[in-house]
């Protein structure tokens, strides 16, 4: 069995609102994984054992940039609002998802705890050059998850308004 992962919006920002990241939809398209499973006998109210994902883009397995986005950039152009000014990252962002306690909680959904641990790099910006890495520190470290299957193949352009 495949299980497809696909980011259809990815926003984020710091506590203090001093850094505000939006994913522009042409790196979230990059953003996808797909994991094979053994097939399972499921039930109604029964467990559901989901794969883990890793997501990588804009860095090959060194950890060296890759313009990813095809814009002359290292990594991923990603634009910010850093303590209130305009700036564009060229980034990494390596993503993994797990999921533990998963349910199905009806023949379409299925609801559990969900760990997300976000990294990459910072090859650089602009109008500043600021490089290293990134660390993000989720909390609370788990998160409620609910995935429900929607019918066909659905695209991000059909998925995004369902979630103002």
């Amino acid at each position: 069995m495949t299980s497809h992962l696909e980011f259809c919006r990815l926003n984020t920002a710091t506590t203090s609102g001093s850094l505000i990241v939006n994913i522009p939809t042409n790196v979230t398209a990059l953003l996808v994984d797909d994991k094979n499973s053994a097939v399972q006998t499921l039930t109604v109210g029964g467990p559901v054992s989901l794969p883990t994902f890793h997501v990588t883009v804009g860095q090959d397995a060194s950890g060296n940039s890759i313009d990813a986005d095809l814009d002359g950039n290292p990594g991923v152009s990603i634009p910010t609002l850093l303590q209130g000014s305009n700036e564009t990252m060229f980034s990494s962002l390596v993503i993994g998802l797990g999921f533990s306690n998963a349910t199905l909680t009806d023949p379409d959904t299925i609801s559990g705890q969900l760990t997300v641990t976000p990294t990459g790099k910072v090859f650089g910006g602009s109008p500043l050059n600021l490089t290293g890495n990134l660390s993000i520190a989720t909390s609370p470290p788990t998160v409620a998850f609910t995935s429900t299957r929607l019918a066909g193949n659905v695209p991000c352009s059909q998925v995004v308004p369902m979630f103002p």
